[in-house]
């Protein structure tokens, strides 16, 4: 099969999927979806799992921790801002390890908990299942892909 109808047909298919199931244990589409395109992002294979999954937790990590020194601080708009900068530095000065070195995976990673206020603590578990959702759709999407070009 053509490569690019068989990365089509796997990713329609695991998405579809993915729609369907989040909906029935209640998880949000929206994290596994990212976590899914920042898996392709960091150049797949079981490298680009492991990397994109680090750069997806540890970014959203850092913006929980910068959410939470917030809500610590009182909630001032420009503490907020400074707090949440200092996060990026982090993210940035984290990439020096080789795990951690998917910057931009970790910059999606914090901006999609920051787009998810109120998660503690079932949310947290439900946003990070999705994101691990997610990445394994990538790489199931991927190996599918291959069985199907050899078809």
């Amino acid at each position: 099969m053509n490569p690019l109808m068989a990365q089509a047909i796997s990713i329609g298919v695991l998405l579809a999927f993915w729609d369907f199931i989040s909906g029935l244990v209640h998880l949000s589409i929206y994290p596994g979806i990212i976590a899914m395109g920042c898996f392709y992002a960091s150049g797949g294979k079981t490298e680009g799992l492991v990397k994109s999954l680090a750069g997806l937790l540890s970014g959203a990590f850092w913006a929980l921790v910068a959410t939470q020194l917030g809500v610590i601080l009182g909630e001032v708009r420009v503490l907020n801002a400074l707090v949440v900068g200092l996060a990026g530095v982090v993210i940035v000065f984290q990439s020096r390890f080789p795990i951690l070195s998917f910057m931009a995976g970790a910059i999606v990673g914090a901006g999609a908990m920051l787009s998810f206020p109120n998660l503690l603590p079932e949310g947290l578990i439900k946003f990070v299942g999705a994101l691990i959702a997610g990445v394994i759709l990538g790489y199931l999407s991927e190996m599918l892909t291959a069985k199907l070009k050899k078809a």
